[in-house]
C-alpha cells in the first residue's frame, strides 16, 4: 500500500527532482520509481480492467467473511455458546451434606 500510494504522490510532482522517489520493502531491498508520463485512462481500457478489479476485491472480502465466520470467538457469539461447569466429585457432595446435617441438628 505504500508504494502505490508512493505512485500516485508522484503524479501530483511538477519538478523533476520530485519526480523521483525511493522506498524501502520489506525484507526485499528497495524500489526506485520515477513518474515519466502520466497517460489518462481511456474507456475501453476501464471496461477491460474493471471487472478484474471487482473479482479481486470481491475475492477479498470473501475471504474476510471466512476468517471472521470461522473464528472460535465469533462462533461461541453465534451459537451462544456456555462453557460446561467441571463436575464436582461426588466426595466433595458427600462431605458437604455430612457437615450440614450436624449443623440443622442443632
Amino acid at each position: 500500500p505504500e508504494l502505490l500510494d508512493l505512485c500516485f504522490e508522484l503524479a501530483g510532482e511538477t519538478a523533476q527532482a520530485d519526480r523521483v522517489k525511493a522506498s524501502e520493502l520489506e525484507d526485499r531491498g528497495w524500489v526506485v520509481v520515477e513518474g515519466v508520463e502520466i497517460v489518462p485512462v481511456t474507456t475501453v481500457e476501464y471496461d477491460e480492467q474493471r471487472p478484474v478489479a471487482m473479482a479481486l476485491v470481491g475475492s477479498e472480502q470473501q475471504v474476510e467473511f471466512l476468517k471472521n465466520w470461522f473464528d472460535p470467538q465469533q462462533i461461541r457469539q453465534r451459537v451462544g455458546w456456555k462453557d460446561a461447569q467441571p463436575p464436582v466429585p461426588q466426595d466433595t457432595k458427600s462431605e458437604d451434606a455430612s457437615t450440614t446435617s450436624p449443623a440443622s441438628e442443632e
